[in-house]
């Protein structure tokens, strides 16, 4: 990834570093809410219209789940990203 390989090229003030790492911060609540609490949200099926054909759910479900599967990815990216970024400013 070509933003892991810019921290280790490049130094961070400490300036630079909190402001990026409130961007990951940030970032990462929006994770949270969209996995946690949206697509989450939308696995119940009795929040859908009773008129879903049965057929559709587990379609729906499915696309739900990758969502969710994907969102935890982004979050581990987000956070090791943020560790990287903290470890590299820590060096300077």
């Amino acid at each position: 990834m070509a933003i892991n390989k810019n921290l280790k090229d490049n130094e961070f003030n400490g300036k630079d570093a909190r402001v990026m790492v409130s961007f990951l911060d940030t970032a990462l609540d929006i994770e949270d809410q969209m996995g946690g609490e949206v697509y989450a949200e939308f696995l119940k099926k009795d929040i859908w219209p009773v008129n879903l054909k049965d057929d559709l759910f587990p379609t729906i479900k499915e696309l739900l789940t990758v969502l969710i599967k994907e969102t935890a990815e982004h979050k581990r990216e987000f956070l090791n990203l943020k560790n990287k970024l903290n470890n590299a400013t820590k060096k300077n």
